[in-house]
């Protein structure tokens, strides 16, 4: 057993230094090159290499490699790996306009990243054209080599899809009113009168924009994973104070007395 664990570690260790070795070559050859122009060419090279097959960020192993190339005084990434918050300064190779930044993933891993420049300046990877949309905007996107996009948010045209009705309710409670989404079931016109379940989105425009809700929902139900539902998806109007601050009171009683009668009548 213990001859089984040791010669696991040491081929992950080894599979981690090759990842390395080859990103380590590149930057040997261009710390090497004689001037500022070839530096660039042998970045050119490594740029146009990693376009043709695995795209930028460049995937070594299990590392990806987030390069920036520009006029910036500095550059860092940040994303779904650093909760957004925290910005990873990239290292800029002397005598050149080429920053990086590289870290190990999952090799399932799919994730959203921006690059940042002179320390505010937030802009997609100029050199990735795989964009993504996110709360703010679009962002770019990282896929690892084993990453499989979910079937159950890919769009069939072949499955029976659900409709979605938009409704402006008002609360007496919140003294507001709040834009909610409604999803019926693909069965819901012939059986108008059959009693569904249903299922309620907090954020409800992030996950019919973002999660492709209504799609997961019509694939789910096809598919028989779940029965027919109702999805109910409300709109915030300020979501810190009505999820957790001075309006949580309020909001709960717009769900409570408000909203499910709404829906259940």
């Amino acid at each position: 057993m213990n001859i089984k664990i040791l010669f696991t570690a040491v081929l992950i260790l080894s599979q981690l230094a090759s990842g390395q070795s080859n990103f380590f070559n590149f930057l040997g050859r261009v710390g090497s090159a004689g001037d500022s122009l070839a530096k660039a060419a042998v970045i050119d090279s490594f740029i146009t290499y990693h376009r043709n097959t695995t795209g930028i960020p460049a995937i070594d192993g299990n590392y990806a490699i987030f390069v920036y190339r520009g006029s910036a005084s500095t550059a860092a990434v940040a994303g779904d790996f650093t909760s957004w918050s925290s910005l990873m300064q990239m290292t800029k190779i002397a005598g050149t306009n080429f920053f990086y930044y590289f870290r190990t993933f999952e090799q399932d891993a799919r994730l959203d990243y921006k690059i940042i420049t002179n320390g505010n300046n937030w802009i997609l990877d100029p050199l990735n054209p795989r964009t993504c949309a996110g709360g703010f905007g679009p962002n770019s996107e990282l896929a690892m080599p084993g990453y499989v996009r979910p079937w159950e948010i890919n769009y069939n045209a072949s499955v029976p899809r659900g409709a979605v009705e938009t409704k402006n309710l008002s609360s007496t409670n919140t003294g507001t009113s709040f834009q909610v989404r409604i999803y019926l079931p693909a069965e819901y016109p012939a059986n108008p009168g059959k009693r569904h379940k249903t299922v309620y989105f907090h954020d409800g425009g992030d996950y019919l924009n973002l999660a492709n809700a209504a799609t997961v929902l019509d694939n789910a139900i096809d598919s028989n994973k779940i029965e027919p539902v109702i999805g109910v998806f409300v709109y915030p109007n300020n979501r810190n104070d009505e999820y957790a601050g001075a309006k949580r009171t309020q909001y709960r009683l717009f769900y409570v007395n408000e909203l499910v009668p709404y829906i259940d009548a």
